[in-house]
C-alpha cells in the first residue's frame, strides 16, 4: 500500500497488478516507492497475484495444444480479473481507474492476451521477455487481426527482450514488426532490447525504463512554475489528467516543496500562490494550513497566519507526529502577533 494510504484518507491511487507476484514483491515496490518519493511518479496501490503452479495454465491462450486444463486458460484468468479481482479492489479500496498490468515470460504473454481482449480494460501494459512463441506464435496472427481493426485505443505498452536466445527473440521480432506495421492512434508504444540483461532480468530493468515512460514529465518543471505559479501547475495537471484519463491532483508534497524553495528565494507572490493551493485541494491537510501560516508569517500577515494554525490544528489527528510541532508554530504566532 502507499505510505500515505492510512493518514491521506482523502485519496485515491492507481493500481498496478502484477503477475508472478511471488517474486515480483520483492522489487516492483521499491521502484514504484522511488518515483513517487521523487515527486516523478504517483503513488500506487499494488496487487501481486502469485501463480502458485497454475502459471502455465492461466498465463497461456487456448490454441491448438492447449486443453485448458495444464494450459489454455487465460480467457477464465482474465475473466477472473475483469469480473471478480478488479472490483473487488475498487469496492474495499479507494482506488482510480488508471489501472497497470505487468507480467514477465508467460505472464508477458498474457499480458499481450489481455491487451488483445480488452485493451480497456488497463490502462498501462508493462510486458517483459514475452513467451510469444506459445503455440507457433498464434498470438501474432491475433495480434495482427486486433491492430489491423483497432483505434484510439488511448493506453501505454511497454515491451522488452534480452539476450535469451532465438526461442524467444524470433517471436519478439515478429511482434514488434507487427506494431509497426499497423500503427493505432491513442497507443503509446515503447519497445526496446536490453542485450546485457538475461531472462528473468528483463523484469527488474524493465519495470523501471516502463515505469519512467508511462509517467514521463509527471512533476512541474521548474520553469513552469518560477513564470507561471500555482496557476502554472494547475495547467500542467490538467494535461496529465487528460492523458492519463482521470483527475490528477497536484500533489500536496509537490507543492509545498516549490513553495518553500520559492520562500527561501524571497519569490513570495509564487510562494503564497502555491500554498494557498495546497489549502484549496487539500482542505483536510494540517500541513497544508501550517506551510500558509508560516508563508503569511514571512509577510508580517500574523493574524492570517493565527488564523489558518487554528484550522491546522482543528483538521489535525491526534495521531498526526507533527501534531506537537504545529502547536508549539500556533503559541509562537501568537507571542509575535
Amino acid at each position: 500500500m502507499p505510505e500515505s494510504y492510512k493518514s491521506n484518507t482523502y485519496k485515491s491511487y492507481p493500481v498496478m497488478y502484477v503477475l508472478d507476484g511471488q517474486v515480483a514483491e520483492s522489487y516492483v515496490p521499491a521502484v514504484t516507492r522511488i518515483f513517487a518519493d521523487r515527486d516523478r511518479a504517483p503513488e500506487i496501490i499494488i496487487v501481486t497475484l502469485p501463480s502458485l503452479g497454475n502459471r502455465g495454465r492461466d498465463y497461456t491462450p487456448k490454441g491448438k495444444g492447449d486443453d485448458g486444463v495444464t494450459s489454455g486458460g487465460a480467457n477464465q484468468f482474465l475473466n477472473y480479473l475483469e469480473k471478480e479481482l478488479i472490483p473487488y479492489i475498487d469496492k474495499n479500496y479507494r482506488t482510480e481507474s488508471f489501472r497497470i498490468l505487468s507480467g514477465e515470460s508467460r505472464g508477458g504473454l498474457f499480458a499481450l492476451h489481455s491487451f488483445i481482449q480488452k485493451a480497456e480494460l488497463f490502462s498501462a501494459y508493462f510486458i517483459f521477455s514475452p513467451a510469444l512463441y506459445h503455440n507457433d506464435q498464434e498470438i501474432i496472427h491475433r495480434l495482427q487481426n486486433f491492430l489491423r481493426s483497432a483505434s484510439d485505443l488511448k493506453c501505454f505498452l511497454y515491451m522488452n527482450i534480452g539476450n535469451e536466445g532465438d526461442i524467444f527473440k524470433v517471436a519478439f521480432d515478429s511482434a514488434w514488426e507487427t506494431f509497426k506495421e499497423y500503427p493505432v492512434e491513442g497507443l503509446q508504444l515503447n519497445i526496446e532490447v536490453l542485450p546485457y540483461d538475461y531472462h528473468g532480468l528483463t523484469s527488474i530493468s524493465g519495470q523501471h525504463h516502463a515505469y519512467s515512460e508511462l509517467f514521463s514529465n509527471w512533476r512541474t518543471p521548474f520553469e513552469i512554475v518560477q513564470n507561471q505559479g500555482a496557476k502554472g501547475v494547475v495547467s500542467h495537471f490538467e494535461k496529465l489528467s487528460q492523458r492519463y484519463g482521470y483527475t490528477v491532483k497536484p500533489p500536496e508534497d509537490s507543492n509545498n516543496s516549490y513553495g518553500y524553495t520559492f520562500l527561501r528565494r524571497k519569490e513570495y507572490d509564487v510562494m503564497l500562490g502555491l500554498f494557498e493551493l495546497n489549502v484549496k485541494l487539500y482542505p483536510e491537510s494540517a500541513n497544508a494550513y501550517d506551510s500558509l501560516a508560516e508563508g503569511l508569517e514571512a509577510l508580517g500577515k500574523f493574524p492570517e497566519a493565527i488564523k489558518n494554525m487554528h484550522k491546522a490544528l482543528e483538521v489535525v489527528k491526534d495521531s498526526d507526529p507533527n501534531l506537537k510541532l504545529y502547536q508549539e508554530h500556533l503559541q509562537r504566532l501568537l507571542k509575535e502577533n
